[in-house]
C-alpha cells in the first residue's frame, strides 16, 4: 500500500509539474478583410494574399503560464508558409518582429514591421478565457514586402 501511495504521489507530482510549465494557446482561423499594395507573388498564385484569404492561426498571449513576455500570433498559409508576429505590446499600433518560413522554405529569422488598429477581445486574456477575437492591420504580411493586410481572427482555447 505504501508503494502504491508513493507511486501515486510521484506520478501526480510529475503531472502537476508538467501542467505548471505548459504553454497556453488559442487556435483558430484568420481571414484577410482587406489587402493592398504588393500582395501577389509573381509566378505562384498560392503565395498571393487577397481579400478573403483564410489562414490557420494560433494566438499565444504574453504573461500566461509559460508564454513569456511577448504575444505571438502565427499564421499558416496554404500549408506552405508560416508567418509569426511577435509583439511586445498589443496596444493600438506599434512594431512587431516577424519570423517564420516562406513558401519556398526560406527561413526568416527576423525583421521589424508596423502594425495598426490592433484589437483584442477580451482586452485581458486569462487562462480561463475560452474565446478570443483579434483584428489588426499589418505591413509586409506573410513576408510580402509592401503588402498591407487587415485581418480578423477567432480563437478557441486548445
Amino acid at each position: 500500500m505504501r508503494l502504491f501511495l508513493a507511486a501515486s504521489f510521484v506520478g501526480g507530482s510529475l503531472l502537476f509539474a508538467a501542467a505548471a510549465s505548459a504553454v497556453t494557446a488559442w487556435q483558430g482561423e484568420a481571414v484577410v478583410t482587406t489587402a493592398s499594395g504588393t500582395c501577389t507573388f509573381p509566378g505562384d498564385e498560392r503565395r498571393n494574399i487577397s481579400t478573403g484569404t483564410v489562414l490557420k492561426s494560433v494566438f499565444r498571449p504574453r504573461a500566461i503560464d509559460n508564454n513569456g513576455g511577448n504575444t505571438r500570433i502565427s499564421f499558416v498559409h496554404d500549408s506552405g508558409a508560416m508567418f509569426v508576429m511577435v509583439l511586445q505590446d498589443t496596444g493600438p499600433n506599434g512594431d512587431y518582429a516577424k519570423v517564420g518560413v516562406t513558401h519556398s522554405g526560406l527561413l526568416i529569422k527576423g525583421g521589424l514591421a508596423d502594425f495598426a488598429s490592433f484589437q483584442q477581445v477580451p482586452a485581458t486574456v486569462t487562462v480561463d478565457t475560452v474565446f478570443v477575437r483579434v483584428s489588426g492591420t499589418v505591413e509586409d504580411f506573410m513576408f510580402l514586402n509592401g503588402c498591407n493586410a487587415t485581418f480578423r481572427a477567432s480563437y478557441t482555447k486548445r
